[in-house]
């Protein structure tokens, strides 16, 4: 396996979140990158890649390899967009995409819509989840990657990275939504 594809695949999507997060089309509150609370992400075996500015970006230990995750919060985006809208809003400038699969999935009580695409970028093919989901009067896409081999990955890889990404997933989004719970009155 080239090396190349991992690092590629960490950097060509960083270089695509930087785009977003430091570009505005005329809105008053770009999109940003969230970071992810620390005990979450050491629990699954995930390490902030070190950078002074620009988007937090994870890169974490799994079956499959080296995966990476990041999240995009937007408080920009009118009501009437669907989230397959704001889902294509983020893969803007992907080569070759193709959404294998999107459907409903909730995370911890949290309705998202996941999505499962591949594409290139900048030559190097990879594979995608996206758990894109509302919160207040924002919307927040929680994003797993990893380089590919293949300019198609075969359905049983397909599934695979959708069980270790949504696994992920499950354990991150806690660290993206705040409590439920209201917080008690002292007596």
């Amino acid at each position: 396996m080239y090396p190349v594809l991992f690092r590629g695949a960490s950097t060509s999507f960083l270089m695509l979140l930087a785009t977003l997060t430091g570009c505005s089309s005329g809105s008053s509150t770009p999109p940003v990158s969230v970071p992810l609370a620390p005990p979450q992400v050491a629990e699954v075996q995930c390490d902030k890649q070190h950078s002074s500015h620009g988007p937090n970006i994870y890169t974490c230990q799994s079956d499959l390899g080296p995966m990476f995750v990041t999240t995009v919060k937007d408080c920009s985006i009118p009501e009437k967009f669907t989230f397959q809208a704001t889902t294509r809003q983020l893969l803007v400038g992907v080569m070759d995409l193709t959404v294998m699969s999107q459907e409903p999935e909730t995370l911890n009580s949290v309705k998202t819509l996941h999505s499962i695409v591949h594409g290139t970028m900048d030559v190097d093919p990879f594979i995608m989840s996206i758990y894109t989901f509302h919160q207040n009067d924002c919307i927040t896409d929680l994003v797993v990657w990893k380089g590919s081999t293949h300019l198609k990955p075969s359905s049983d890889e397909t599934a695979k990275f959708s069980e270790v990404s949504s696994s992920l997933a499950k354990n991150l989004v806690a660290t993206l939504v705040p409590s439920q719970e209201q917080p008690r009155a002292e007596s």
